[in-house]
């Protein structure tokens, strides 16, 4: 039970805004967290809607106030934008360049890795719970299709963003091969960290993050050389 922490559609509108958002937060983390363990414990289809709100200490009214359904409460999911401060932020150094006349911005890869980092680093989920969406993922195949629906709508929205920044369209080959290369990035540095000391957390995962964008781009700079030299 979580009483303490639980608001309810019905609270008194008293509260200072910082601190209603913190409680909101530890509500929807609560629901979530609980709906994996009991995912992980009994399976999907295992428990319901009420024994969820029964071990959380929430009604169904407040729980449908943070999720739609009990796929949505176990994947934590409630929407994938990019804060819009993050993409102006992004989008400002191509504002006077154009990629059909020219190369790609210069910073564009550590740009986009830093505006996913600092999005990740926005969400009240820890790296452990990252950990443990990944094992229901594996466990009920279910939520793979699922995962897979909502990784292919992050990459096409982060298209958007790279193309609108370098003034290019998105199936220009250097946009896409730039998406690529940091989904991978994160792909891996994921798989890592799930493996690393969670004492590390979230700083050892960007650590990784870096660390394989600075090899990708010696990669692709020491490739440029040796095609400069056989020329």
């Amino acid at each position: 039970m979580i009483d303490s922490a639980i608001i309810s559609p019905d609270e008194l509108k008293v509260n200072e805004p910082s601190l209603r958002e913190r409680k909101k937060q530890a509500t929807r983390a609560a629901i979530v967290a609980t709906a994996r363990e009991l995912t992980l414990e009994h399976g999907f289809n295992g428990f319901t809607l009420e024994q969820l709100c029964e071990r959380v200490g929430v009604s169904r009214r407040t729980l449908f106030n943070y999720f739609g359904s009990k796929e949505d409460a176990v994947l934590g999911w409630d929407g994938l934008d990019f804060p819009e401060d993050l993409q102006a932020e992004f989008i400002a150094p191509g504002k006077n360049t154009s990629a059909t006349q020219g190369a790609l911005t210069p910073t564009l890869l550590e740009d986009l890795l830093q505006m996913i980092i600092s999005t990740t680093n926005r969400s009240p989920e820890t790296l452990e719970q990252h950990r443990q969406l990944h094992q229901v993922i594996l466990s009920e195949p279910q939520f793979l299709l699922k995962a897979r629906e909502s990784f292919e709508k992050r990459e096409r929205q982060i298209l958007e963003l790279v193309a609108k920044r370098e003034n290019a369209n998105a199936d220009d080959p250097r946009i896409q091969m730039a998406v690529t290369l940091v989904g991978a990035i994160m792909h891996k540095a994921t798989e890592e960290s799930f493996r690393a000391n969670p004492a590390n957390g979230d700083e050892e995962a960007t650590q990784i993050m870096h660390r394989y964008l600075h090899a990708a781009k010696n990669l692709i700079e020491n490739s440029q050389l040796e095609n400069k030299g056989s020329l």
